[in-house]
C-alpha cells in the first residue's frame, strides 16, 4: 500500500510538472525585474515592482523596451499571452509585442503582434491572447524563427506621441487547451497502466 501511494504520488507530481512546462515564461517582470533596454521616450519612465513593470510617467506611444533571452523554442505553443493592466493616465489604443530571432545578426527577422488596449482594465490584471501563427506584421528581412527566439520588446505603436501608462507582469506562450488536456490524459493513462502492473505482481 504504501509503494502504491508513493507511486500515486509520483504520477501526481509527473502530472502537475508536465502541466506547468506546457506554457513557456517569455519574460516575467515581476520580483521587480525591468528592461534590459529602453528608448525613444520610456528611459527614466519606467517603476519596477514585486508585481511588474510600470510604463508611465512622461512614457508616450513613441517608445519602447526589450529583453535578450536565452534561445527560446516557441513552436509547441499557439497563443502569445501578455498580463498586464491599464495604468491612470492612459491615452494611446495600441501597443506592441515583438519577437525576434538572433536581432544583431540578422536584424529585421521579427514577427510583431499588436494589442488593444481594450482589452484591458484597470482594476487587475488581465491575460490577452493572439495566435502565434498570425502576427500583426514582421520584419524587413522575414518573420521571427518560432523555434529560436532570442528577444522581446514590448513597445508603442509610433503612430502619435498620446501618453503611455500600462503595468506589464508578464508575456508567456500557451498551447491549446486541448494539447494540455492530451498531456494530462497521456500522463494518467501512463500511471493507470503502471499502477495496474504493480497490483498485478
Amino acid at each position: 500500500m504504501k509503494m502504491i501511494k508513493t507511486i500515486t504520488s509520483t504520477a501526481l507530481l509527473l502530472c502537475a510538472t508536465s502541466l506547468a512546462q506546457a506554457t513557456v515564461v517569455i519574460q516575467s517582470y515581476a520580483s521587480n525585474t525591468g528592461f534590459d533596454f529602453d528608448y525613444g521616450t520610456w528611459p527614466g519612465q519606467l517603476t519596477l515592482s514585486t508585481t511588474g513593470i510600470e510604463i508611465a510617467g512622461t512614457a508616450t506611444n513613441s517608445g519602447g523596451g526589450g529583453n535578450n533571452l536565452s534561445p527560446l523554442d516557441l513552436t509547441g505553443e499557439s497563443t502569445l499571452e501578455i498580463t498586464a493592466q491599464i495604468l491612470p493616465g492612459n491615452a494611446s489604443s495600441n501597443f506592441n509585442v515583438i519577437l525576434f530571432t538572433t536581432p544583431g545578426t540578422t536584424p529585421g527577422v521579427s514577427s510583431g503582434y499588436q494589442f488593444s488596449f481594450a482589452d484591458f482594465n484597470g482594476a487587475s490584471f488581465t491575460n490577452v491572447g493572439l495566435s502565434l501563427a498570425s502576427p500583426t506584421f514582421n520584419g524587413a528581412n522575414g518573420p521571427a524563427d518560432l523555434s529560436n527566439i532570442t528577444q522581446i520588446q514590448i513597445q508603442g505603436t509610433f503612430a502619435d506621441t498620446n501618453a503611455f501608462a500600462l503595468k506589464v507582469q508578464s508575456v508567456q506562450a500557451v498551447p491549446e487547451p486541448a494539447n494540455i488536456a492530451l498531456v494530462l490524459g497521456t500522463s494518467f493513462l501512463g500511471f493507470v497502466i503502471f499502477r495496474r502492473r504493480i497490483l498485478q505482481r
